[in-house]
Protein backbone atom coordinates (compact mmCIF):
# COMPACT_ATOMS: atom_id res chain seq x y z
CA UNK A 1 0.00 0.00 0.00
CA UNK A 2 1.53 3.39 -1.21
CA UNK A 3 1.88 6.20 1.11
CA UNK A 4 -0.68 8.11 -0.66
CA UNK A 5 -2.90 4.98 0.31
CA UNK A 6 -2.26 5.10 4.05
CA UNK A 7 -3.16 8.86 4.60
CA UNK A 8 -6.09 8.44 1.99
CA UNK A 9 -7.40 5.22 4.00
CA UNK A 10 -6.77 6.71 7.62
CA UNK A 11 -8.32 10.06 6.60
CA UNK A 12 -11.40 7.98 5.12
CA UNK A 13 -12.18 6.02 8.45
CA UNK A 14 -12.61 8.83 10.85
CA UNK A 15 -15.69 7.23 12.89
CA UNK A 16 -15.28 3.96 11.54
CA UNK A 17 -12.36 1.85 13.85
CA UNK A 18 -12.95 -1.39 11.87
CA UNK A 19 -11.34 0.89 8.82
CA UNK A 20 -8.62 2.00 11.10
CA UNK A 21 -7.87 -1.38 12.42
CA UNK A 22 -7.59 -2.56 8.92
CA UNK A 23 -5.27 0.48 7.95
CA UNK A 24 -2.83 -0.29 10.62
CA UNK A 25 -2.99 -4.08 9.44
CA UNK A 26 -1.46 -3.13 6.71
CA UNK A 27 0.91 -1.81 8.25
CA UNK A 28 1.63 -4.60 10.27
CA UNK A 29 2.37 -6.50 7.37
CA UNK A 30 3.85 -4.04 5.57
CA UNK A 31 6.66 -4.09 8.86
CA UNK A 32 6.90 -7.90 8.51
CA UNK A 33 5.64 -7.95 12.06
CA UNK A 34 3.43 -10.34 13.76
CA UNK A 35 1.83 -7.56 15.79
CA UNK A 36 1.64 -4.03 16.27
CA UNK A 37 0.50 -1.86 19.06
CA UNK A 38 -0.28 1.81 19.45
CA UNK A 39 -0.65 3.56 22.58
CA UNK A 40 -1.77 7.00 23.41
CA UNK A 41 -0.07 9.39 26.38
CA UNK A 42 -2.14 12.13 27.89
CA UNK A 43 -2.35 14.48 30.40
CA UNK A 44 -4.17 12.02 32.22
CA UNK A 45 -1.37 9.27 32.68
CA UNK A 46 0.63 6.80 30.47
CA UNK A 47 -1.24 4.33 28.19
CA UNK A 48 -4.67 6.49 28.23
CA UNK A 49 -5.63 4.37 25.51
CA UNK A 50 -3.76 1.41 24.03
CA UNK A 51 -4.83 -0.86 21.34
CA UNK A 52 -2.81 -4.29 19.65
CA UNK A 53 -3.04 -5.44 16.17
CA UNK A 54 -2.30 -9.09 15.48
CA UNK A 55 -2.12 -10.33 19.17
CA UNK A 56 -5.00 -10.81 21.72
CA UNK A 57 -6.01 -7.81 23.19
CA UNK A 58 -6.34 -9.76 26.74
CA UNK A 59 -1.98 -10.51 26.10
CA UNK A 60 -2.23 -6.43 25.70
CA UNK A 61 -3.64 -5.97 29.21
CA UNK A 62 -1.43 -8.57 30.79
CA UNK A 63 1.82 -6.18 29.79
CA UNK A 64 0.09 -3.24 30.66
CA UNK A 65 -0.67 -4.26 34.17
CA UNK A 66 1.97 -6.04 35.02
CA UNK A 67 5.19 -5.11 32.56
CA UNK A 68 5.17 -1.63 30.83
CA UNK A 69 6.05 -0.02 34.21
CA UNK A 70 9.20 -1.49 34.45
CA UNK A 71 9.81 -2.37 30.55
CA UNK A 72 13.65 -0.89 30.04
CA UNK A 73 12.67 -0.46 26.65
CA UNK A 74 10.61 2.22 27.62
CA UNK A 75 12.47 5.50 28.76
CA UNK A 76 14.85 5.70 26.01
CA UNK A 77 11.65 5.80 23.29
CA UNK A 78 10.48 8.37 25.53
CA UNK A 79 13.47 10.60 25.88
CA UNK A 80 13.70 10.44 21.79
CA UNK A 81 10.11 11.68 20.38
CA UNK A 82 10.22 10.84 16.73
CA UNK A 83 13.47 8.59 16.40
CA UNK A 84 12.84 5.17 15.66
CA UNK A 85 14.41 2.74 17.32
CA UNK A 86 15.24 -1.30 17.76
CA UNK A 87 14.29 -1.39 21.24
CA UNK A 88 16.89 -4.33 21.80
CA UNK A 89 19.89 -2.30 20.57
CA UNK A 90 19.49 0.38 23.80
CA UNK A 91 18.96 -2.35 26.74
CA UNK A 92 21.65 -4.06 28.63
CA UNK A 93 21.13 -7.39 26.74
CA UNK A 94 22.19 -10.12 29.15
CA UNK A 95 20.16 -8.29 31.34
CA UNK A 96 17.08 -8.36 29.01
CA UNK A 97 17.20 -11.58 28.24
CA UNK A 98 16.95 -12.94 31.61
CA UNK A 99 14.37 -11.06 32.56
CA UNK A 100 10.53 -11.80 33.94
CA UNK A 101 9.51 -9.48 30.76
CA UNK A 102 11.10 -11.58 27.84
CA UNK A 103 10.90 -15.18 29.62
CA UNK A 104 7.28 -14.71 30.94
CA UNK A 105 5.84 -12.79 28.62
CA UNK A 106 7.84 -11.83 24.96
CA UNK A 107 8.79 -15.19 24.24
CA UNK A 108 5.02 -16.74 25.61
CA UNK A 109 3.60 -14.46 22.94
CA UNK A 110 6.44 -13.87 20.22
CA UNK A 111 6.82 -10.77 20.54
CA UNK A 112 11.12 -10.50 21.72
CA UNK A 113 11.98 -8.28 19.43
CA UNK A 114 10.40 -4.15 18.83
CA UNK A 115 10.82 -1.50 16.62
CA UNK A 116 9.08 1.55 18.04
CA UNK A 117 8.38 5.24 18.17
CA UNK A 118 7.04 8.04 20.45
CA UNK A 119 5.28 10.91 18.04
CA UNK A 120 4.15 14.08 19.38
CA UNK A 121 0.42 14.68 18.79
CA UNK A 122 0.38 18.16 20.01
CA UNK A 123 -2.30 19.41 23.40
CA UNK A 124 -0.09 17.15 25.62
CA UNK A 125 -0.88 13.95 23.91
CA UNK A 126 1.51 11.69 22.03
CA UNK A 127 1.18 8.38 20.57
CA UNK A 128 4.09 5.39 20.65
CA UNK A 129 4.18 2.75 18.08
CA UNK A 130 5.21 -0.30 18.72
CA UNK A 131 6.23 -3.29 16.11
CA UNK A 132 6.75 -6.70 17.09
CA UNK A 133 8.47 -10.35 15.95
CA UNK A 134 8.84 -13.23 17.51
CA UNK A 135 12.26 -14.46 18.77
CA UNK A 136 12.75 -16.80 15.79
CA UNK A 137 12.02 -14.15 12.84
CA UNK A 138 15.08 -12.53 14.09
CA UNK A 139 16.10 -8.79 14.69
CA UNK A 140 14.58 -5.94 12.99
CA UNK A 141 17.16 -4.19 10.50
CA UNK A 142 18.04 -0.73 9.64
CA UNK A 143 15.97 -1.51 6.32
CA UNK A 144 12.99 -2.27 8.27
CA UNK A 145 13.86 0.72 10.53
CA UNK A 146 13.91 2.69 6.57
CA UNK A 147 10.64 1.20 5.84
CA UNK A 148 9.34 2.46 9.38
CA UNK A 149 10.51 6.09 8.60
CA UNK A 150 9.16 6.12 5.57
CA UNK A 151 5.57 5.05 7.06
CA UNK A 152 5.82 7.33 10.62
CA UNK A 153 5.36 10.70 8.99
CA UNK A 154 1.84 9.92 7.50
CA UNK A 155 0.95 7.82 11.06
CA UNK A 156 1.89 10.86 13.04
CA UNK A 157 -0.08 12.99 10.82
CA UNK A 158 -3.06 10.21 10.74
CA UNK A 159 -3.10 9.86 14.72
CA UNK A 160 -3.11 13.81 15.23
CA UNK A 161 -6.19 13.87 12.92
CA UNK A 162 -8.31 11.31 14.95
CA UNK A 163 -7.00 12.28 18.36
CA UNK A 164 -8.22 16.06 17.38
CA UNK A 165 -11.12 14.89 16.10
CA UNK A 166 -12.15 12.86 19.29
CA UNK A 167 -12.73 9.64 17.31
CA UNK A 168 -10.19 7.38 18.64
CA UNK A 169 -12.63 7.44 22.06
CA UNK A 170 -16.10 8.17 20.48
CA UNK A 171 -18.24 9.14 17.23
CA UNK A 172 -20.17 12.20 16.88
CA UNK A 173 -23.00 12.69 14.18
CA UNK A 174 -21.35 15.50 12.31
CA UNK A 175 -17.85 17.89 12.26
CA UNK A 176 -19.76 21.14 13.45
CA UNK A 177 -21.32 18.71 16.81
CA UNK A 178 -17.82 16.81 17.00
CA UNK A 179 -16.10 20.38 17.37
CA UNK A 180 -18.70 21.73 19.70
CA UNK A 181 -18.32 18.84 22.08
CA UNK A 182 -14.77 19.91 22.59
CA UNK A 183 -13.61 22.15 25.18
CA UNK A 184 -10.25 23.07 23.58
CA UNK A 185 -10.97 26.18 21.46
CA UNK A 186 -11.41 25.40 18.07
CA UNK A 187 -12.42 27.36 14.77
CA UNK A 188 -13.34 25.96 11.50
CA UNK A 189 -11.77 28.52 8.44
CA UNK A 190 -12.22 28.08 4.52
CA UNK A 191 -8.87 28.25 2.72
CA UNK A 192 -8.87 32.17 3.27
CA UNK A 193 -9.40 31.92 6.97
CA UNK A 194 -12.94 32.91 6.46
CA UNK A 195 -14.59 32.12 10.20
CA UNK A 196 -17.51 28.39 9.25
CA UNK A 197 -17.64 27.62 12.88
CA UNK A 198 -16.02 28.10 16.12
CA UNK A 199 -17.29 26.11 19.60
CA UNK A 200 -18.01 27.89 22.41
CA UNK A 201 -14.12 28.19 23.48
CA UNK A 202 -13.38 29.66 20.58
CA UNK A 203 -16.27 32.32 20.10
CA UNK A 204 -15.08 33.47 24.18
CA UNK A 205 -10.99 33.44 22.53
CA UNK A 206 -12.41 35.76 19.83
CA UNK A 207 -14.48 38.25 21.96
CA UNK A 208 -11.24 38.61 24.62
CA UNK A 209 -9.67 40.11 21.36
CA UNK A 210 -6.40 39.01 23.09
CA UNK A 211 -5.19 36.71 20.13
CA UNK A 212 -7.41 36.72 17.09
CA UNK A 213 -9.54 38.86 15.77
CA UNK A 214 -12.25 38.62 13.00
CA UNK A 215 -12.04 41.59 10.21
CA UNK A 216 -15.05 41.10 7.48
CA UNK A 217 -15.75 37.77 8.40
CA UNK A 218 -11.58 36.42 8.18
CA UNK A 219 -9.77 35.45 10.81
CA UNK A 220 -6.15 36.74 11.82
CA UNK A 221 -3.53 37.58 14.33
CA UNK A 222 -4.37 40.50 16.56
CA UNK A 223 -0.42 41.57 16.36
CA UNK A 224 0.16 42.41 12.94
CA UNK A 225 3.83 41.51 12.66
CA UNK A 226 2.13 37.67 13.08
CA UNK A 227 -0.66 38.00 9.86
CA UNK A 228 1.62 37.38 7.66
CA UNK A 229 3.13 33.81 8.81
CA UNK A 230 -0.28 32.95 9.91
CA UNK A 231 -1.64 32.87 6.04
CA UNK A 232 1.48 31.00 5.30
CA UNK A 233 0.80 28.10 7.55
CA UNK A 234 -2.77 27.93 6.73
CA UNK A 235 -1.83 28.09 3.28
CA UNK A 236 0.48 25.13 3.84
CA UNK A 237 -1.51 23.33 5.68
CA UNK A 238 -3.48 22.82 2.62
CA UNK A 239 -0.73 22.18 0.33
CA UNK A 240 0.70 19.56 2.47
CA UNK A 241 -3.02 17.95 3.01
CA UNK A 242 -2.94 17.82 -0.48
CA UNK A 243 0.06 15.97 -0.76
CA UNK A 244 -0.65 13.59 2.13
CA UNK A 245 2.23 14.77 3.80
CA UNK A 246 2.54 16.10 7.36
CA UNK A 247 1.40 19.57 8.22
CA UNK A 248 3.58 22.29 9.60
CA UNK A 249 2.58 21.47 13.28
CA UNK A 250 1.81 23.71 16.13
CA UNK A 251 3.32 27.19 16.10
CA UNK A 252 3.25 30.24 18.60
CA UNK A 253 0.25 33.38 18.62
CA UNK A 254 1.15 36.37 21.05
CA UNK A 255 -1.13 38.00 23.39
CA UNK A 256 -1.43 41.29 23.72
CA UNK A 257 -0.32 40.91 27.48
CA UNK A 258 3.35 40.12 25.88
CA UNK A 259 3.15 36.34 26.74
CA UNK A 260 1.88 33.64 24.17
CA UNK A 261 -0.71 30.48 23.15
CA UNK A 262 0.08 27.44 20.70
CA UNK A 263 -2.05 26.99 17.76
CA UNK A 264 -2.03 24.12 15.30
CA UNK A 265 -3.89 24.33 12.15
CA UNK A 266 -4.87 20.66 10.94
CA UNK A 267 -6.11 20.11 7.39
CA UNK A 268 -9.71 18.78 6.56
CA UNK A 269 -9.32 16.39 3.31
CA UNK A 270 -11.43 13.00 3.97
CA UNK A 271 -13.21 14.74 7.05
CA UNK A 272 -17.36 13.81 6.45
CA UNK A 273 -18.46 17.52 6.67
CA UNK A 274 -21.64 18.08 7.51
CA UNK A 275 -24.06 21.45 6.20
CA UNK A 276 -23.05 24.09 8.25
CA UNK A 277 -19.38 23.04 8.27
CA UNK A 278 -19.52 22.12 4.23
CA UNK A 279 -16.78 24.82 3.65
CA UNK A 280 -14.39 24.37 6.11
CA UNK A 281 -10.68 23.53 5.12
CA UNK A 282 -8.95 23.62 7.38
CA UNK A 283 -8.94 23.33 12.21
CA UNK A 284 -7.55 26.14 14.10
CA UNK A 285 -6.84 24.52 17.43
CA UNK A 286 -5.89 27.15 20.33
CA UNK A 287 -4.11 25.54 23.35
CA UNK A 288 -3.45 28.40 26.23
CA UNK A 289 -0.33 27.50 28.18
CA UNK A 290 -1.54 24.86 31.16
CA UNK A 291 -2.17 26.89 33.95
CA UNK A 292 -0.53 24.30 36.43
CA UNK A 293 3.32 22.89 35.21
CA UNK A 294 3.38 19.19 34.96
CA UNK A 295 5.18 16.91 37.42
CA UNK A 296 9.02 18.61 36.79
CA UNK A 297 10.60 15.74 39.45
CA UNK A 298 9.73 13.31 36.77
CA UNK A 299 11.47 15.44 33.87
CA UNK A 300 14.52 15.95 36.47
CA UNK A 301 14.77 12.50 36.23
CA UNK A 302 14.53 11.44 33.16
CA UNK A 303 16.15 14.25 31.24
CA UNK A 304 18.50 15.28 34.17
CA UNK A 305 17.73 18.79 34.59
CA UNK A 306 19.03 20.75 37.37
CA UNK A 307 16.82 22.43 39.47
CA UNK A 308 17.29 25.86 37.99
CA UNK A 309 16.57 24.06 34.27
CA UNK A 310 13.25 22.84 35.57
CA UNK A 311 12.31 26.27 37.39
CA UNK A 312 13.22 27.44 33.43
CA UNK A 313 11.09 24.82 31.75
CA UNK A 314 8.19 25.15 34.26
CA UNK A 315 8.02 28.87 33.22
CA UNK A 316 8.35 28.36 29.63
CA UNK A 317 5.44 25.71 29.70
CA UNK A 318 3.31 28.39 31.29
CA UNK A 319 3.68 30.44 27.94
CA UNK A 320 6.24 32.94 29.84
CA UNK A 321 8.87 35.04 27.35
CA UNK A 322 13.07 34.28 28.18
CA UNK A 323 12.31 38.67 28.98
CA UNK A 324 9.66 38.02 30.93
CA UNK A 325 11.06 34.82 32.88
CA UNK A 326 14.33 37.54 33.92
CA UNK A 327 12.52 39.84 34.96
CA UNK A 328 10.34 37.53 37.31
CA UNK A 329 13.26 35.63 38.57
CA UNK A 330 15.53 38.51 38.33
CA UNK A 331 18.27 37.35 36.34
CA UNK A 332 19.97 38.05 33.02
CA UNK A 333 18.72 37.09 29.80
CA UNK A 334 22.20 35.60 28.88
CA UNK A 335 21.77 33.02 32.47
CA UNK A 336 18.43 31.87 30.94
CA UNK A 337 20.27 31.37 27.47
CA UNK A 338 22.49 29.50 28.91
CA UNK A 339 20.03 27.33 30.94
CA UNK A 340 17.97 26.80 27.77
CA UNK A 341 21.22 25.55 25.77
CA UNK A 342 21.59 23.10 29.10
CA UNK A 343 17.36 22.07 28.14
CA UNK A 344 17.83 21.70 24.27
CA UNK A 345 21.26 19.10 25.17
CA UNK A 346 19.18 17.33 27.50
CA UNK A 347 16.15 16.94 25.22
CA UNK A 348 17.81 16.56 21.48
CA UNK A 349 15.03 19.91 20.89
CA UNK A 350 16.54 22.78 19.00
CA UNK A 351 13.45 25.67 19.34
CA UNK A 352 11.77 26.58 22.48
CA UNK A 353 8.67 25.14 20.56
CA UNK A 354 9.88 22.08 20.41
CA UNK A 355 10.80 21.86 23.99
CA UNK A 356 7.53 23.02 25.33
CA UNK A 357 6.27 20.58 22.93
CA UNK A 358 7.89 17.57 24.12
CA UNK A 359 7.67 18.36 27.91
CA UNK A 360 4.25 18.88 27.59
CA UNK A 361 3.57 15.79 25.59
CA UNK A 362 5.38 13.62 28.05
CA UNK A 363 3.47 11.93 31.22
CA UNK A 364 4.97 8.72 32.63
CA UNK A 365 3.44 7.99 36.24
CA UNK A 366 6.17 5.48 36.39
CA UNK A 367 8.79 8.01 37.14
CA UNK A 368 8.22 8.68 40.76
Amino acid sequence: MSLERWGSAFSESIGDMAGWTDTLNEVRLQLNSRGLQFGLTSGIGFGASSRVIGFDPADLAVYMNHYAATDPRIPFIARHPGQIVICNQHVDTKQFERSALVNDFLDKHDARHAMAVALPLGDRCSVTLSAMRAHRDGEYTDADLQRFSQIAPTLQYAFRLHLRLGVLETTLCSLSTMVDQLRTPVLLLTSGAMLVHANKAALQALASGQVLEQIEGCIRPVLPAEQPGFRRRLQATIVASDAWMPTPGTFRLGVRAGRFIHAEFVALKGVPKDTAAKHASVALYLQPPAAQPPQFHAYRTMFGFTAAEARLAEHLCRGQSLQHIATELHLSRETLKSQLKGLFAKTDTHRQIELVNLLQSTHFPFLR
